[in-house]
Order: C-alpha cells, then sequence, then structure tokens
C-alpha cells in the first residue's frame, strides 16, 4: 500500500512538472510572441546591423535554455542615417541566439550571434546631405527637417550602441545592388562573411566576388583609437588603425585549384583612418605586394552630392611582369586572342570626381627598371585623364597621355599619346640574371592610337593611328648575340635539310659568336580601322647586310603576315642574320609562327623537310615585299624619329 501511494505521488509530481514546463514553454512563446519583446530583437539587430529593423511575421523558437535562439522567417530593414545608401534590404532565413543580458537589458548588453542564410541590399537614389552651419551662430544644426547626420556621428553612434554588445554575425551570402538609372544594376557579392564587434574592435572576414575577376579572401580588422564611452558625436573625429589582408582564392574545391591558392602570396594593407563629419582620411597608407609598394596618403569627401577623391601615393616598386599573372578560369575566346571580345561590365562613374597625384619610382619589367615620373589621374564628369610630368623610360625624356571615358554602359573610348626620346638600351636586363644584354644604344618613339567599343576585341579592331620608333647605334653583348645565332641555327636545322657537310651546320650550332651590332632600326606602322599594311615597315641594318619586313596585320581577327627580304643576297650560310633572310611571320599575335620560304631556300640549293609542309602567305605580303625592294625611298632607315 505505502509503495502505491508512493507512485502515486511520484506522478503527481510528474504530472505537476510537466505542467509546469508547459505554461513555461507555453508563456515562453507567448512572451516571445510579444510585441516587447519583438522590440528587444528589433532593438538588439538595430545595434549590430546599423539600421531599423522590423520583424513581421511570428518567430520560429529553436530553443530557449540556456540562449535563446529563434528564427525570423521576415526580417526588412530600413534606411537609417548609417545606412543612407541602401533603400530597402531582403533578409532570407535569419536566426538569431542571444544572451540573458541581452533580453534583460532590451537589446543593450550582452551577446549576439546572427547567421543569415542571405542579405541582398539594393542601393538607394538619394543622395548624402552634410550637416548646415546656423547663419546665426555659425554652429551646426542638431536638429533640421532634411538635415542628416554626418557619417562619423552615424557611425560613432553605432559604435556607441554597439560597445557592450559582444556581437558575432555570419551569412552564408551578402548582395549589394548598386542601381544606376542609365547603367542598371551592378551587382557586388560577398560569401562566407564574418563579422565580429567587440571592446571597440571591429573583425570581418570573408570572400570577396569582384566581377569577372577570381575570388578573394579578405581579412579586415579595425580598432579605434578614440574612446567610444566619451565620443562627442558633434565635434569629435573617430580615429581607428585599419588592416587588410587579402589573397586569390580557388574557384573550386579541386586539388588543382587548392594548390594553387596554397602559392598565392598575401596582398596587405594597412593605415591611420581618420573619420571626421562626411570626410575619411587614410593619413598614411602602407600597400604590400609581390606586384608592388605602394605608400601615400587619400582623401574621400562625401558631404556633398559628387563625392571628391584627393590622393597623394607614391609607387615605391611596381613588378609589370606580374600584372595580370592571376589564377582563373581559362576562357576559349581570350585563349585564341590577345584583345579578347569580352563585354566591358562597367561605366565609368559621373557623380564622382577625383585627383590622383602618383609618384613612381621602380616601375619594373622582370630586371629592368622602365618608367620613373610623376603621374596625375584625374576623374571628372566621367571622364578619366591621364598625364605625366618629369617621366622617364629607360633614362629617356617621355610624355604620355591617356583619355578615357563611356559613353554608355559597357562602351568604351580610349585615346593615347606616347613620346619617349632618347631611352637608354643599355638598361634592359635579362630577366634571370639581371645583366645588360645591350652595351650600347638609344632609342625614339612616337605612339599615337584612339578606338572604341564594347570590349578589347572591338576597341582594337576600331583603332587608328601610327607607332613609329627607331633604334641608333646599339650593340646587343656577345653573350646574347651567340644565344640568339645559336638559337636561330638549331631552330633552322629542325625545318630544313642542306646540301652540304653536316659538320659545317654542327659547328655553327656551337660557335661563339661576335657582339651583334645594329647601325639602325626603324618600325613604321600606320592603322586605320584596325588593319595595318605596310612596305619595308621594319627595316634593321647590320654590318653585314640589312633586312627589310613587309606585310599586314589585321586587329579583328588578329591575322598577321610578315614577309623578311634582304639588301645583299648572299649564298646561304649557318647564321641567324643568313638565315632570317627566308623567314616569314604568320598566325595570330596571340601565336605566331615563323617559317622558312621554301621557294626561296630552293634558289640557294636548300631543301625544306618533307615533314614540315608550309603553306605561301597572302599574295598581298610579297606584293608589298617586292614593292618595298623596289622603292629605294622606303629602304631608308632612319636612327631619329623628326
Amino acid at each position: 500500500m505505502p509503495t502505491l501511494q508512493r507512485k502515486k505521488r511520484i506522478a503527481v509530481a510528474i504530472t505537476s512538472i510537466a505542467v509546469l514546463l508547459g505554461a513555461a514553454f507555453l508563456g515562453s512563446y507567448f512572451v516571445v510572441q510579444s510585441s516587447s519583446f519583438k522590440g528587444y530583437l528589433s532593438k538588439s539587430l538595430s545595434n549590430v546591423l546599423g539600421e531599423r529593423v522590423d520583424i513581421g511575421q511570428d518567430i520560429q523558437i529553436s530553443s530557449i535554455f540556456p540562449r535563446l535562439s529563434v528564427v525570423l522567417p521576415n526580417v526588412k530593414m530600413r534606411p537609417t542615417s548609417l545606412g543612407r545608401n541602401v533603400e530597402r534590404a531582403r533578409i532570407d532565413s535569419l536566426t538569431m541566439s542571444v544572451s540573458p543580458g541581452v533580453v534583460f537589458s532590451g537589446g543593450e548588453r550582452g551577446h549576439v550571434d546572427i547567421h543569415v542564410k542571405q542579405i541582398t541590399l539594393l542601393s538607394a537614389a538619394s543622395r548624402v546631405i552634410a550637416p548646415a552651419a546656423d547663419s546665426v551662430t555659425g554652429s551646426a544644426a542638431e536638429s533640421s527637417i532634411g538635415i542628416e547626420p554626418s557619417i562619423a556621428q552615424s557611425f560613432g553612434s553605432w559604435l556607441q550602441r554597439s560597445s557592450a554588445l559582444d556581437i558575432a554575425f555570419t551569412t552564408e551570402r551578402f548582395v549589394y545592388l548598386a542601381r544606376d538609372a542609365k547603367t542598371g544594376n551592378e551587382r557586388h557579392e560577398m560569401t562566407n562573411l564574418s563579422l565580429t564587434a567587440k571592446d571597440q574592435a571591429v573583425k570581418l572576414s570573408a570572400m570577396l566576388e569582384v566581377q569577372d575577376q577570381p575570388l578573394r579572401s579578405v581579412n579586415a580588422e579595425y580598432i579605434s583609437t578614440t574612446d567610444i564611452s566619451e565620443f562627442n558625436a558633434n565635434n569629435q573625429a573617430l580615429r581607428a588603425e585599419l588592416s587588410v589582408d587579402t589573397s586569390l582564392a580557388a574557384f573550386d574545391n579541386s586539388a588543382e585549384s587548392q594548390a594553387s591558392l596554397n602559392d598565392e602570396p598575401t596582398h596587405s594593407f594597412s593605415t591611420p583612418v581618420e573619420l571626421s563629419g562626411n570626410r575619411v582620411d587614410f593619413t598614411s597608407i602602407e600597400y604590400r605586394s609581390p606586384i608592388g609598394w605602394l605608400r601615400g596618403s587619400l582623401g574621400i569627401d562625401m558631404g556633398t552630392d559628387r563625392p571628391h577623391i584627393v590622393a597623394d601615393l607614391e609607387v615605391r616598386k611596381l613588378q609589370l611582369s606580374l600584372i595580370g599573372n592571376q589564377h582563373g578560369q581559362p576562357d576559349g575566346d581570350s585563349e585564341s586572342r590577345l584583345f579578347p571580345f569580352k563585354p566591358f561590365a562597367f561605366r565609368i562613374p559621373e557623380h564622382i570626381d577625383a585627383q590622383v597625384d602618383m609618384h613612381l619610382g621602380a616601375v619594373r619589367l622582370d630586371a629592368t627598371p622602365v618608367i620613373n615620373g610623376n603621374v596625375q589621374i584625374s576623374l571628372i564628369n566621367g571622364k578619366v585623364q591621364l598625364r605625366t610630368k618629369n617621366l622617364t623610360m629607360l633614362g629617356g625624356k617621355s610624355e604620355l597621355s591617356i583619355d578615357v571615358t563611356t559613353p554608355t554602359q559597357g562602351f568604351v573610348s580610349v585615346s593615347m599619346k606616347l613620346e619617349a626620346d632618347n631611352a637608354q638600351l643599355n638598361r634592359i636586363r635579362s630577366p634571370n640574371t639581371g645583366e645588360p644584354m645591350i652595351s650600347k644604344g638609344k632609342a625614339d618613339v612616337i605612339m599615337a592610337l584612339k578606338g572604341s567599343g564594347p570590349s578589347p576585341g572591338h576597341i582594337a579592331a576600331s583603332s587608328s593611328g601610327y607607332i613609329l620608333a627607331a633604334v641608333d647605334s646599339a650593340e646587343i653583348n656577345q653573350k646574347y648575340s651567340t644565344l640568339i645565332d645559336q638559337g636561330v641555327v638549331s631552330w633552322g636545322l629542325d625545318r630544313i635539310s642542306v646540301l652540304t657537310r653536316k659538320s659545317e651546320s654542327d659547328k655553327a650550332r656551337s660557335r661563339l659568336s661576335d657582339p651583334l651590332s645594329v647601325l639602325c632600326a626603324s618600325v613604321k606602322l600606320y592603322l586605320n580601322d584596325g588593319r595595318a599594311e605596310v612596305s619595308n615597315g621594319v627595316i634593321i641594318e647590320l654590318p653585314q647586310n640589312t633586312l627589310y619586313s613587309s606585310g599586314y596585320i589585321n586587329l579583328y581577327n588578329e591575322k598577321m603576315g610578315f614577309a623578311l627580304r634582304a639588301k645583299k643576297k648572299s649564298l646561304f650560310e649557318w647564321s641567324a642574320i643568313s638565315i632570317a633572310r627566308f623567314a616569314e611571320i604568320s598566325g595570330t599575335l596571340a601565336k605566331p609562327s615563323v617559317t622558312l620560304n621554301k621557294n626561296e631556300l630552293a634558289k640557294q640549293g636548300i631543301l625544306s623537310t618533307s615533314s614540315i609542309m608550309w603553306g605561301p602567305l597572302p599574295s598581298l605580303v610579297y606584293t608589298l615585299a617586292e614593292s618595298g625592294v623596289n622603292n629605294s625611298q622606303s629602304k631608308k632607315c632612319r636612327k631619329s624619329i623628326e
């Protein structure tokens, strides 16, 4: 009997506990669904995101103890002073976990974890309005209809609101659509974004997806050096240290992509930053990467409807050979063309003004120092202009000007002009050893080109202008003249059979050559709608002979054909100069092909190998070549450009 009573008591206790737990859970459900609790969550989210957050539908509870975890299926963000550039946002599947301190403090302190599947922000058409000064007292008006707080005020207020919160925010995908009435939407994405904010330090990591570029892993850290608890939003500047590290990321999870990622070096960026009113100043920029080293200052004034950028930068190092050497997915068109027909997807902004003064230091192509001087880049009314001052190329005085406009979305117009005088050829270095390849000589270059179109291929195909160059009294060092001679002879041995003793060719292939002297060389190339036809367009005057090159180039299909002729038709011998007399260049710019004219070789008693067949170049090439041979005026090599 006592046993039965004991069982009844246990059953009653269990039932009571179950009822209490059920009541607690039921009460918790109604509390969570109450408007006051939604207000707490809305305030917490607003503090975290810097936006006004509205919770529309019922909240789905994932857990109550020890942390409250809820799923918000329908969340809307509306623009605030901090998010003035956001008109509206879509949030898919927001999961929020908060500590009890967040609930009891009304969303002002505690730990907050937020995970979002995707956030999509749409930019607003509204403009930034700077605080106006009172006409009587001269002080900034604190409350006026239509006057927005400055960026410093908004960001400082957000830091103050969130300073007592320990925030961890993650999202699988963050999408920002920049809208423009003329250009439509421009899409920017970040994946696997993670943001933490604690004790005046904000850290961010993400995979940044730039249009038509590989993904990059980004790690940024913002550490405030201003005491946020004493921050005065009306007259105090925010100061902080900003550092960013970024590196290339793989396109996929394949072993090849991951292997290439491991070899990719890190790019680092650091600077003190000062935010005052609507102006941001990066006061001491330091950027380093294998490609280059840049330092200087940059200021952005966003206090008007036309943001203004002013920069004073110094390029301490720039390695031209590494630019564009990025991992990416192969493109069939870009593989077969030097200028692909890949459409542009940008337009130069018309609502931003910029003035950048840049000093170029050690700009190199491999081991060769190429450029030194000052460059001024301006952006006004959607037009980019580049001008130079005290510029030198290979030690010679030079001038460069470039103008770029985008009349419509994806359509680019480019014009450029380059003049370089007395470039010192002895500055050219071997990419492997760094030693001089040319002992003496100078060169002049004049180039003027313009073109337009929706892709690099269209710009090239529409280009018009000229390229003129001249070389005077150059001498290639013996080591490299020997390498040229031996390389050409070895190449020729694979393509022709000779009615002479083989020992002679073997001896020629292994001999040392004298330094190769180029008494004069000139290039004349005139483009009209992407096509050039030249007779004696290239002239190379050597002590032993003079070589002439005539032919054509078509930048629409990038096909070309050039034939070489010589002033003296001496007997064939195993040397680079002798073999070059029979050379013909065909193929495309991306994949050129060099062959030998079998008809001219036959006249010397030399037969082409049966395993290789060479088709003739278009008859136009031979017509231009013969015209050049018969035109004594065009056979003159000019040592300088007048």
